[in-house]
């Protein structure tokens, strides 16, 4: 069977491979290094658009990126998760435009004592009142507060001007617009913590003025051309198209192959997919618009890949930028240790860290309608459970339509590209170690083997035996439960082609990833006698 792309005549000695999901009917350890794609500020020392070294630590990543930049703030929240990866970051092309602002105005003189609470990004800052303070000296201390917040680590700087304090995103361009936010629903807010039991005429106020929303998106092109010279597992994309895309927070930009962002970063990974790239890839996005605006991104045709992977959570406090920071740390944390894992329901635990935060207004929390249809179009909601924890509701990929454009499941479950990624390495690895300096066919019946020459029934015995460790009890004696369907080996052998082509030899499988539960349904039916 050709590849796709490849001639059958292409003199090229190599080895290639085409991973086709949600085909026919229906029915050694990892690395896998990461790349963080974002913002760094002028602190930083990295090059823009330059793939440097892995990340070395916590103290490497602030001196590289800047400690109040976009890309350090999604390494720090990776790496509280999965200290263990190997991390790249490349800092894109800047915005030339101008970035989000708000204002917090002090209003009266202060006539008690009290604390004022200041959130950005979730990060709660406090601040002294002194019964007498001035406005001016109320927002001054405001403004001081904010810069040594987090230890200076927060995406924002402030500045005062008699009793206004200017807040504005470190970087310009419509993402920082998640940051100040344009309601009390996300971006900053302000509440006094100590108000007296009745409010005088005169007590203080903290007023947040409008949002000045930031202009001119970034260019991540160039970042995206680097990239595609090397090799990354996991790429996790600051850029989002909803909530701020388009300039305003809550618009929407369409999802096109050259739209700077999510489109293009998927066309690239796409591409590398391809037999003739051959690299196992996927790209992670956050989503904090709605659910119909997620869905305008990820079931967009270009978007629309088993490689692609939206987190989403209404009008959080986080970014789209720290949400899939955090969301692709999950994901390589757990599929390392097993690479079809089950993260559905995920959250902290004493063996798990899930630190999303929830949504301030309870209006943002998702229903059951709102879940199904994210689920529906190729997008993993973040739940939130009564006592206002959250967690992962389900793992999907972003690959809801069938080449038609029909809504079409069956390489829906997250875990599927993983796994089938993981099958071809061992059949990769494998088949170096196997393979002989020449090739035949099948000797006929009676007839010996032919030294240092590969057969297809070589080969469809060695592709017999992948299927038979990955559906295991415990594949390749390392990972605890099987990583292809145990109880579909005997299909995934039935459908194995092996043959002789010029120069080589063609191998073509059905492997089905093993499924996950997550569901359980009893009928329970009362039969007692009557009396």
């Amino acid at each position: 069977m050709p590849l796709t792309g490849i001639s059958p005549n292409d003199p090229i000695p190599s080895t290639r491979r085409e991973l086709i999901f949600g085909a026919g009917l229906s029915s050694g350890g990892l690395d896998r290094r990461v790349l963080l794609y974002g913002n760094r500020t002028s602190a930083g020392t990295e090059t823009v658009n330059v793939l440097g070294t892995a990340i070395l630590d916590d103290a490497d990543a602030q001196a590289r990126f800047g400690a109040r930049s976009e890309l350090y703030n999604m390494y720090r929240l990776y790496a509280a998760v999965d200290s263990g990866a190997t991390i790249h970051g490349i800092a894109v092309t800047e915005s030339a435009g101008t970035a989000a602002a708000c204002t917090l105005t002090v209003a009266n003189a202060a006539i008690l004592n009290c604390t004022l609470e200041i959130t950005i990004t979730g990060v709660p800052i406090y601040v002294t009142v002194t019964a007498g303070d001035a406005a001016a000296t109320i927002a001054a201390n405001i403004e001081t507060a904010i810069n040594n917040a987090d230890e200076g680590k927060l995406q924002v700087t402030a500045a005062t001007v008699a009793a206004v304090c200017t807040v504005t995103a470190v970087h310009a361009g419509p993402r920082g617009d998640y940051i100040i936010g344009d309601s009390v629903s996300r971006g900053i807010r302000t509440r006094f913590i100590t108000p007296p039991a009745v409010a005088p005429a005169t007590l203080t106020t903290v007023t947040k003025g409008a949002l000045t929303p930031g202009a001119t998106e970034d260019d991540f092109t160039a970042a995206y051309n680097q990239a595609a010279l090397d090799e990354f597992y996991y790429h996790v994309n600051a850029s989002s198209t909803t909530g701020g895309g388009g300039g305003t927070l809550g618009s929407v930009y369409a999802v096109t192959a050259v739209d700077n962002g999510v489109g293009e970063g998927m066309g690239m990974i796409i591409t590398q997919a391809l037999p003739i790239n051959g690299k196992s890839q996927c790209m992670i996005f956050g989503l904090v618009g709605t659910q119909a605006d997620a869905t305008l991104v990820a079931a967009d045709a270009q978007a629309n890949s088993v490689r692609g992977f939206f987190f989403r959570g209404e009008n959080l406090d986080w970014t789209p930028a720290m949400i899939a920071a955090h969301h692709a740390a999950i994901m390589r944390s757990q599929q390392v240790a097993h690479p079809s894992a089950n993260f559905a329901g995920y959250t902290s635990t004493d063996n798990t860290i899930y630190r999303t935060p929830a949504p301030f207004l309870n209006s943002d929390r998702p229903g059951q309608v709102e879940i199904r249809a994210d689920l529906e179009n190729g997008i993993s909601p973040i739940g939130v459970r009564p006592n206002g924890r959250t967690y992962l509701v389900r793992h999907v990929t972003s690959r809801s339509e069938n080449a038609n454009g029909d809504k079409e499941y069956r390489a829906r479950p997250g875990h599927v590209t993983s796994a089938i990624d993981f099958a071809w390495e061992v059949v990769k690895a494998r088949w170096e170690t196997s393979k002989q300096p020449f090739a035949a066919d099948n000797p006929k019946d009676g007839e010996q083997p032919t030294a240092r020459t590969t057969t297809p029934l070589i080969i469809d015995g060695m592709v017999r035996g992948v299927i038979d460790d990955l559906s295991s009890s415990k594949p390749l004696g390392r990972y605890d439960g099987p990583i292809l369907a145990p109880d579909q080996v005997n299909a995934m052998k039935k459908s194995l082609k092996v043959s002789k082509i010029p120069a080589g030899i063609s191998v073509s499988v059905d492997f089905v990833a093993v499924q996950h539960l997550y569901k359980g349904e009893f009928t329970i039916r009362e039969t007692g006698e009557a009396y």
